[in-house]
C-alpha cells in the first residue's frame, strides 16, 4: 500500500501538470541546455521528452476517455420532481446501468419524499413552475466539483 503511494501520488501529480512540465521543458529546459552544453545533449534531452510524452499523452487521453464515459453512462442521471401534495414531492431517478452481458439498461426508480428534505434549488423550480422540475444530476455533480475545487484553490484542467 505505502508503494502504491510513494510511486502513485508523483505520477498523478506528474500527469496533472505533464503539459505544464512539456511547456517549461520546451521553453527554458531544453534551450539552457543548449546553450551550455551542446546540441547532442539538447537534441537527446528532447527525444526523451518526446518519448515521455507519448506515454503521457496516451494514459491522459485514456483517463479522459475513461471519464466521458463514466460520464454518459453511469453518471448520465436525470433527476424529475413532481410535488403531490403540500408537503410530498415524488423523486423520479433515470440512470444507466450495466447488465451482467455488458449491455446497458435504463433504470428508473421512484420514491416519495417530504418537500422539505429536497434541495432548495428544487424547491425553487417547483415553485416557479407549478409543482414539477427536472434536475440534470451530472451537471450538479460538475458544480458542486467546481465549486469545492475553487474553495480549495485548485484549477481544473477541462477536457476537450
Amino acid at each position: 500500500m505505502s508503494l502504491l503511494l510513494l510511486l502513485g501520488v508523483p505520477l498523478a501529480v506528474m500527469l496533472w501538470f505533464w503539459n505544464k512540465i512539456v511547456f517549461f521543458c520546451q521553453t527554458r529546459l531544453i534551450p539552457w541546455v543548449r546553450s551550455r552544453l551542446g546540441n547532442n545533449a539538447a537534441d537527446m534531452l528532447a527525444n526523451l521528452i518526446a518519448f515521455l510524452d507519448k506515454g503521457a499523452t496516451f494514459v491522459r487521453r485514456n483517463i479522459r476517455q475513461a471519464y466521458r464515459w463514466l460520464c454518459q453512462n453511469v453518471f448520465g442521471m436525470k433527476s424529475k420532481y413532481a410535488q403531490t401534495g403540500p408537503n410530498t414531492v415524488v423523486i423520479t431517478a433515470e440512470t444507466y446501468v450495466m447488465d451482467e452481458n455488458g449491455n446497458f439498461v435504463k433504470v428508473t426508480s421512484t420514491e416519495t419524499a417530504a418537500s422539505d428534505d429536497v434541495p432548495a434549488e428544487v424547491r425553487k423550480e417547483l415553485l416557479k413552475y407549478g409543482g414539477a422540475a427536472e434536475i440534470d444530476d451530472l451537471n450538479e455533480m460538475k458544480n458542486k466539483i467546481k465549486a469545492r475545487a475553487a474553495e480549495e484553490g485548485i484549477e481544473l484542467e477541462t477536457a476537450a
